[in-house]
């Protein structure tokens, strides 16, 4: 038969199983929420690093193109060097070669005198 004390230890160690039971449910609850937070900061960031990726490529495009160009301007300038040492050697000894500058002046002392009176600009 059961006594008195043994229906109270009963009672107390329900009572402490009710109330571990709450607080494990509480704790659960936390927990869920939480995971729930971090599943969402996990997404962000995932969308963070696809953006990353995108603009990493766009910027290695970006840069190829950029060496690109320029390997095609060292080209051009190597090959617009070759062409004039090529032209400069193929000068007879006694004529000396024009420079650019000479070349500009060359050409603006061989052009035809305008007319005075058409464009004129007023000097004050």
């Amino acid at each position: 038969m059961l006594n008195l004390d043994q229906i109270k230890q009963l009672e107390e160690k329900v009572t402490k199983a009710v109330f571990l039971i709450n607080s494990l449910k509480e704790e659960n609850n936390k927990l869920k929420l939480e995971i729930h937070e971090r599943e969402k900061r996990i997404t962000e960031l995932e969308n963070l690093v696809l953006s990353f990726k995108d603009d990493q490529s766009k910027i290695e495009e970006g840069i190829i193109s950029a060496l690109n160009h320029l390997s095609a301007f060292e080209d051009s300038m190597y090959s617009t060097h070759q062409e004039a040492e090529q032209a400069q050697a193929s000068l007879p000894p006694d004529q000396p070669a024009q420079t650019s500058e000479n070349q500009a002046l060359a050409d603006i002392l061989n052009t035809p005198p305008t007319d005075p009176n058409k464009n004129q600009m007023e000097i004050f």
